[in-house]
């Protein structure tokens, strides 16, 4: 009988709970109040945060509370094992019904800006017995909670989808006057924080998958990164992972009202990256292109010194993908001293991405060639010549595929240059010269 009379007050609990949940998302429109919140929380529609909790956050000797202070700056993110700095901005979130609700948005990591479509699906609303307010401070709030989703996003470059984006997301809310808003009842508190997103970016280009999360005021996750206390700080280790400018400000030391200061930076540092289609200032030139080339390296294979001279084009396409095309030359010194002659017709279709000064670049095996055209044997074994020739294609073939990671040197509108360090020091260094386009 107690079972039974637990289960059916239980059942009774859940219904209530599934029918205020239904009524809340019916009811309401969380996509500008909410999820994306344009404005919010400002004083204008915080109104009821009186002229008396300014008095009260001046009493504790903060510097005055000005009109329009309270606002949300646009979320901090990152992506990948080294915390590398990622930034997101929401353009558009509108209800489609009342737990779906599509969005668009731009993502930036490094100087590669993609946009992002995609949907955020409500999964469940808790609303909290006791709102997370100050007597006397907040007043006429008739409800708050936790908003509780997933999401499924695409990022694009151009046409092309280059990565998937999903996970879970957690927004706080509160009810006054009838109307939701974005929870910024504790703005001030250490350690604030809202709309939290947890997941992963799948590199549809490369295959790897990324831990990408991103939230306001605070990352969620993010312990190793976020060394503040009362306000997010990035650790030292980070520094050259785009998170520069915060290290710098806590260098520097706060001048005069410490909040007041960190958040005007928030609010100034990253704006309007969103605008711009490369990097931030505008002003960057593209990869993509048709290049030429002309190089010249030197190694050891099978008892026999080659000195290798190449000329070819190198085409980078928007999607990732590129074209690399050359004739090279090998002369070959054998260990008695006789020298042979080859040529090779080279063709690698290969990926590439640039990531800040890092550029990564990989052929496709399955699509490489590397056909010998011609033999220039001299005094040397045609027979012994031979074996080197497939070698050589067999070495090259074999480590096409391996992705090597370059240093950008240089990137103007007629040329790109990048330099490699091998593991005994040395340096390599390509130039690529842009031509007319094909």
């Amino acid at each position: 009988m107690t079972v039974a009379i637990t289960i059916l007050l239980l059942g009774r609990m859940t219904g209530i709970a599934q029918s205020h949940e239904q009524s809340f998302l019916k009811r309401y429109d969380l996509s500008t109040t909410v999820i994306n919140p344009d404005t919010a929380p400002t004083d204008e529609i915080y109104s009821w945060w009186t002229e008396s909790a300014k008095e009260d956050w001046s009493s504790y000797g903060n510097e005055p509370m000005d009109d329009g202070w309270l606002h949300r700056p646009e979320p901090l993110g990152f992506r990948g094992d080294n915390f590398q700095r990622f930034y997101i901005h929401f353009d558009t979130v509108y209800k489609v019904s009342p737990t779906v609700y599509q969005m668009k948005a731009r993502s930036r990591c490094k100087d590669e800006i993609c946009h992002i479509h995609g949907r955020i699906l409500i999964d469940s609303v808790a609303t909290f017995d006791e709102c997370r307010a100050v007597d006397g401070v907040i007043q006429d709030v008739s409800e708050c909670g936790a908003i509780y989703a997933h999401y499924e996003m695409e990022a694009f470059l151009g046409p092309t989808p280059v990565a998937r984006l999903f996970g879970h997301s957690t927004y706080d809310y509160l009810v006054h006057n009838d109307n939701v808003y974005y929870d910024a009842m504790m703005i001030v508190a250490d350690g604030y924080n809202n709309n939290q997103y947890t997941g992963k970016w799948v590199d549809l280009v490369m295959g790897d998958t990324l831990t990408c999360n991103w939230g306001d005021f605070r990352i969620p996750e993010s312990n190793e990164l976020d060394g503040g206390c009362g306000l997010f700080s990035p650790r030292e280790d980070y520094y050259n992972f785009g998170w520069k400018p915060y290290i710098d400000i806590v260098r520097h030391g706060y001048v005069g009202d410490p909040l007041g200061m960190y958040y005007d930076f928030l609010y100034s540092i990253d704006e309007d990256w969103w605008k711009y289609e490369t990097k931030p200032q505008g002003k960057a030139p593209k990869v993509e292109g048709h290049y030429g080339y002309a190089h010249a390296f030197k190694y050891d294979l099978k008892g026999a010194h080659l000195d290798v001279h190449e000329t070819g084009t190198m085409d980078f396409h928007s999607d990732g993908t590129a074209l690399d095309s050359a004739r090279q030359v090998y002369t070959a010194t054998m260990e008695d001293g006789c020298e042979v002659t080859f040529v090779f017709n080279y063709i690698s279709p290969s990926r590439w991405r640039l990531e800040g000064e890092d550029f990564y670049f990989a052929g496709i095996k399955e699509t490489f060639r590397m056909e010998l055209m011609k033999t220039d044997t001299g005094k040397c074994d045609s027979v012994r010549a031979e074996k080197l020739a497939q070698e050589i294609i067999k070495v090259i073939s074999g480590s096409c595929d391996y992705e090597y990671k370059f240093h950008l040197d240089t990137l103007t509108d007629q040329k790109l240059q990048w330099s490699f360090t091998y593991r005994d020091g040395h340096s390599d260094t390509w130039e690529f010269f842009r031509e007319s386009s094909r």
